[in-house]
C-alpha cells in the first residue's frame, strides 16, 4: 500500500501511514474477516467489517502494523467502486478490412512472416496461407487430426486453436480444453508429431503448447509437459517445471527466454508460474487466486508480466490488472479496468472484450483510448487482428515492439 508522511496514527504509532483504513470491529481484532471497500481512488480500499459498510468511523495504522498483522490482499468482497483514471490520446479507430477469398471459413488463424496469415479450415482440419496484402491464398495442407466432441463447461468450449513457429516453418493445431493436437511441417506438408495430454481434467484449461528455444513445448499429460523437436518429433530433455500443476494456456516472452503458464492445483487454486528457459531449474510463482485461471495473460516487455483480475477469489475479483516483476519477484503496480483478452505492444496494453478493445498506459493505469467493435484474437508486430463475417480485420499497434 502507498505511504504517506510520518504521523501519529491511531495504532499509537508514528511513521509512514497504510493508505488502508480500518473500521473499529477490524481494528481491534485482526483475525476478523472484512470486506474491501472501494475509495474511489484506483484500487484503493479500507478494511470493514459487514456492519460497517458503508464506513462512517476509520482508524489509521501504520505501515507495520497493518502489514504484519493483516493479510490486506486477502477479503469477503469488494465494496463501492474503482478509480480509473483517463488520458486520452488521438487513436486511428478504423481498423482495415481485408475479404477472404471466396469458400474459405476459418474457425482459427496464426500469424506468419512477410504479413501473412496461416488460416485454420474445419471439417475437416485444413490449412491455407492467406496474404491480405493482394487477397491470394496459397495451396491447402491437409491436417491429419480428428476433431473431438464439441463440450461446454464451466471453463469453456473444447475448440480447434492454431499456433505457429516464429519463423513460419511450422503449425500446431490442438483442441483448448481438450485432449489431442499435431504438429504440422508446413514446408513438406507433413505431419511430423501426434500431441496427446490424456483426458485427466483436461475440460479446465486450452492445450499447453508453445513454440520457444527452436522447439515446441506441448502437454503430454495433466502435469506434464514435453519438449520435442518440431522438425522430427524426437524428445529433448527438459526439466519438468513442478510436477503438482495442471498446464494450461502458454504465453512466451519476446526473445523467447521466458514462458508463463496459467495453470491450476488442487483445491483448485489458480497459479502464474514462469519458468525461465536459461535457468530451467527455476520456476516463480508470480500469484495465485482461488479458482480463477484462464485470465487475460501477456508479456509488457521480457521482465513486466500483466495478469488479469485484482482479488484473491473468483467470487471477489475485480476487473483490473496487477503487473509483476519477475526478475524481481515483486508486483510494481495494479490498476482497475482492463478485462478479457490482453495484448502488448511494449508500449501499451490492449484489453479486449466483446463489446471492442480499450488502451491503456500500463505505466501509470491510465486509459488512453478505445475501439468499439474490434474485438482482436491474434497479434503479430505492430499489429493486431481478428476473423470478422469474412474477413481479416487488422488494426496497427502504437509501439515498435
Amino acid at each position: 500500500m502507498a505511504s504517506v508522511c510520518a504521523v501519529m496514527n491511531d495504532c499509537g504509532h508514528d511513521g509512514p501511514q497504510c493508505a488502508t483504513r480500518f473500521c473499529p470491529h477490524v481494528a481491534d481484532d485482526f483475525d476478523l474477516e472484512f470486506f474491501a471497500v472501494l475509495t474511489g481512488r484506483g484500487v484503493e480500499y479500507d478494511a470493514c467489517c459487514e456492519a460497517c459498510v458503508p464506513p462512517s468511523d476509520l482508524r489509521t495504522m501504520c505501515e507495520e502494523c497493518a502489514t504484519t498483522l493483516y493479510s490486506l490482499e486477502y477479503h469477503r468482497g469488494w465494496r463501492g467502486e474503482p478509480g480509473i483514471e483517463r488520458r486520452p490520446e488521438a487513436v486511428d479507430d478504423t481498423p482495415h478490412r481485408t475479404p477472404l477469398p471466396d469458400g474459405l471459413a476459418p474457425v482459427d488463424f496464426a500469424p506468419l512472416p512477410g504479413g501473412q496469415w496461416l488460416l485454420l479450415l474445419d471439417a475437416p482440419y485444413r490449412l491455407v496461407a492467406f496474404d491480405p496484402a493482394d487477397g491470394s491464398a496459397g495451396p491447402v495442407v491437409d491436417v491429419p487430426l480428428a476433431a473431438e466432441e464439441v463440450r461446454t463447461t464451466t471453463y469453456g468450449t473444447l475448440a480447434p486453436v492454431l499456433h505457429t513457429s516464429p519463423d513460419g516453418r511450422f503449425a500446431a493445431v490442438v483442441h483448448d480444453h481438450g485432449s489431442t493436437g499435431v504438429v504440422v511441417d508446413l514446408s513438406t506438408g507433413k505431419a511430423t508429431l501426434d500431441l496427446n495430454r490424456g483426458d485427466y481434467h483436461t475440460d479446465t484449461t486450452p492445450f499447453p503448447l508453445a513454440f520457444a528455444d527452436g522447439l515446441v513445448c506441448h502437454g503430454s499429460g495433466w502435469n506434464q509437459v514435453t519438449w520435442s523437436d518440431p522438425a522430427t518429433g524426437e524428445t529433448r530433455p527438459r526439466p519438468q517445471p513442478g510436477d503438482h500443476q495442471f498446464h494450461g494456456k502458454l504465453v512466451v516472452s519476446p526473445t523467447g527466454r521466458r514462458i508463463a503458464d496459467d495453470s491450476w492445483s488442487w483445491h483448485p487454486i489458480g497459479a502464474i508460474v514462469v519458468w525461465d528457459l536459461d535457468d530451467e531449474s527455476k520456476a516463480t510463482y508470480v500469484c495465485s487466486r482461488d479458482y480463477y485461471w484462464n485470465v487475460g495473460l501477456c508479456w509488457l516487455d521480457e521482465t513486466l508480466l500483466a495478469v488479469g483480475g485484482i482479488g484473491p477469489d473468483e467470487e471477489f475479483m475485480l476487473d483490473g490488472v496487477r503487473v509483476f516483476d519477475v526478475v524481481d519477484d515483486r508486483e510494481v503496480l495494479k490498476f482497475a479496468g482492463p478485462r478479457g483478452t490482453f495484448f502488448s505492444d511494449g508500449r501499451r496494453l490492449y484489453s479486449a472484450t466483446a463489446d471492442g478493445m480499450e488502451i491503456w498506459d500500463p505505466a501509470t493505469g491510465h486509459r488512453t483510448g478505445e475501439i468499439p467493435g474490434f474485438v482482436p484474437s491474434k497479434q503479430r508486430k505492430g499489429e493486431l487482428a481478428a476473423l470478422v463475417d469474412g474477413a481479416l480485420t487488422t488494426w496497427k499497434t502504437t509501439g515498435d515492439s
